[in-house]
């Protein structure tokens, strides 16, 4: 005869065994999602864009809220020209790391690649106010090159100028500012 306890320890045993079980799947899927993200941003920085897709494909599918995986999917997808789908996993991947400036410049060099410069113009902005954003330089230089394409020579200025004063050597800095100086 089994006892309430013994049945209840038995239950519980079980129960634990199977919540262990979910955790080394979790665990497992975050460093499928991890390993994938870096091998497709290899891929990526080599130009090898079918293998970047597909590894970053794995990575989204093991964890679909994993925002480094978001992010490097959404380049991929941008290099492809692929703009509907950037555009879906930028957004994504903002929505999941919403204290990551780099990816609010990304997206904004999207949109002002897609045509979209005042909307550009905010994300840029987004980026440079995000606290831990280790190169807002960045940020205001590619502001700068966008508000070019808008033609509004004066902000362009302004921002590059920006960069420039973070980090003389900004080579794109250097040249749009010297573009403008030249047709003033």
């Amino acid at each position: 005869m089994k006892t309430p306890g013994l049945v209840f320890s038995l239950m519980l045993a079980l129960l634990l065994s199977g919540c262990a079980t979910i955790a080394a799947e979790e665990g497992h899927d975050h460093k499928v999602a991890d390993v994938n993200t870096r091998l497709g941003m290899g891929y990526y920085g080599q130009n090898r864009l079918d293998d970047a897709l597909k590894a970053l494909k794995k990575a989204v599918s093991a964890e679909p809220d994993y925002a480094p995986a978001q992010s490097a999917i959404a380049l991929v997808y941008d290099r492809m020209g692929m703009d509907k789908e950037a555009k879906q996993h930028y957004l994504k991947a903002i929505e999941l790391s919403p204290k990551d400036g780099s990816v609010y410049n990304n997206y904004g060099v999207f949109l002002c690649q897609v045509g979209q410069f005042k909307e550009a113009d905010t994300y840029f902005m987004k980026a440079i106010k995000t606290p831990l954003y280790p190169t807002p330089e960045r940020a205001y230089e590619n502001a700068g090159a966008c508000a070019r394409h808008i033609p509004d020579l004066k902000i362009s200025e302004s921002y590059l100028r920006e960069a420039l004063s973070r980090n003389p050597k900004l080579p794109i800095s250097l040249y749009n500012l010297a573009e403008i100086t030249f047709a003033q």
